[in-house]
């Protein structure tokens, strides 16, 4: 007899099945001395709707409930989180770790570049034209004069963007800081002509900047618009 051709027993398959893995879901345990994961239900996703419609107040709760070191699943991959200041420090100077590898792929899935483009910058061992690159911008930064040009322009921008918004106007203190320093930087670092040119920019990237955090995890850019259409 065949399972599927009847509708009551094909029903309590997928149902068991759904059940092995939720169960399996949920009583996920980290191995013996590594953090503890956020359990999860949903195959493959994991947290990821969770956590791309508030990333702050997500790992908040998991703070507050696993700890400031903690595990979560993402589109199909198991991230480590550190959210204390006090770890900090122990990270970026151990030697046996690397942002790179983390930067090369996201580079590739939030940034949209190549592969070989990505091995090329982000490589542990750079080749020596991004080397040469990289100490041409430190000491420009380091020129006082340079400095003192930056901050003035950027200061200007800043009273110019300041003169945009109305005494009546209430808007979120993010919104105003995210607005202030997307107007002001965009101009010093661009050029008015660039900005002048596209209108849309802050909502091109406001809307991307909505989104980096399901870029990451590895969800497809048109299943992002459609959510965010829907």
């Amino acid at each position: 007899m065949d399972v599927f051709s009847n509708p009551v027993a094909a029903a309590s398959v997928i149902t068991a099945m759904l059940g092995v893995i939720a169960w399996l879901a949920f009583t996920r345990t980290s191995p013996r001395g590594a953090p503890p994961v956020v359990p999860s239900w949903v195959p493959f996703l994991g947290s990821t709707l969770s956590f791309s419609k508030d990333p702050v107040a997500f790992l908040r709760q998991c703070q507050a409930k696993y700890g400031s070191v903690f595990s979560v699943y993402l589109a199909g991959k198991t991230m480590t989180f550190f959210v204390s200041p006090k770890s900090y420090s122990a990270l970026l100077k151990h030697k046996s770790l690397s942002h790179k590898p983390a930067f090369q792929d996201i580079s590739q899935k939030a940034l949209d570049q190549s592969a070989a483009f990505a091995r090329y910058t982000q490589a542990l061992h750079p080749d020596s034209p991004v080397v040469d690159y990289h100490k041409l911008i430190h000491p420009h930064l380091q020129h006082s004069s340079a400095v003192g040009a930056l901050i003035e322009r950027t200061l200007a921008q800043q009273r110019r963007v300041l003169g945009q918004f109305g005494a009546s106007q209430r808007l979120s203190l993010l919104s105003f800081v995210e607005r202030c320093i997307f107007e002001s930087g965009t101009r010093v670092l661009l050029g008015d002509s660039l900005v002048d040119a596209n209108p849309t920019l802050w909502q091109a990237f406001h809307t991307f900047d909505q989104s980096f955090p399901l870029f990451v995890a590895g969800v497809p850019p048109r299943r992002i618009v459609s959510v965010r259409v829907t």
